[in-house]
């Protein structure tokens, strides 16, 4: 060690090294000050829900911006865990619908970001969810299929579904008094097989 300290290029680099540190501290100022554009995806959460209420429609679990904003305000999100935007159901509910328009999305997000933020795109622009604060009815399930066997087989149990029944909420009265899958069309089977299905809801 004390050989190379006494080297020439150890004493050039201890030169060097306040020079360098200097630039990288310049570097972070310049910028931390500058305007930056980053992608965040903010978790999305509706408050003050009654417990009356069952959503019909599919809430998103996030949105997607692209804001603009200095470095200095941004930078914090590197290491930070991203606010949640919390949309405040008895101010935005009405007829059935929980209705959030663009503007008062973009708002509500600048707001969970906090400060001079500005915000380029939003994406979905909007909310518009279907509610329903009647009881849920319950529906049996039946499964639509067509099944055939391949030569020297035969289909020896009936098809087992994981759910015989399922709870249906609705705007307005329901007039079904089953649900259907999704049509299933398996051909040449010869062995027992487990498939993954939708159901077919009805309108609202």
């Amino acid at each position: 060690i004390s050989k190379i300290s006494a080297t020439r290029q150890w004493k050039s680099f201890l030169l060097f090294l306040p020079f360098l540190c200097a630039s990288i501290v310049f570097w972070m100022v310049m910028t931390l000050n500058e305007d930056i554009q980053k992608d965040f995806s903010l978790p999305v959460e509706i408050t003050n829900v009654p417990d009356s209420v069952t959503f019909i429609s599919n809430i998103p679990k996030q949105v997607n911006i692209t804001v603009k904003a200095k470095g200095s305000q941004l930078i914090k999100y590197s290491w930070k865990e991203l606010p949640t935007i919390k949309v405040d159901f008895n101010a935005c509910s009405q007829n059935n619908r929980l209705l959030l328009w663009s503007d008062k999305l973009i708002g509500l997000s600048r707001e969970a970001l906090g400060g001079d933020i500005n915000i380029q795109s939003i994406r979905p622009d909007s909310l518009n969810l279907l509610y329903t604060k009647t009881k849920g009815i319950e529906m049996p399930i039946v499964v639509d299929a067509e099944i055939s066997v391949a030569g020297g087989y035969v289909c020896y149990k009936p098809i087992l579904c994981d759910y015989s029944s399922v709870m249906l909420y609705s705007v307005g009265n329901v007039s079904v008094s089953k649900l259907l899958t999704e049509p299933i069309i398996l051909t040449n089977i010869s062995e027992t097989q487990s498939i993954k299905t939708k159901i077919i809801t009805p309108a609202n």
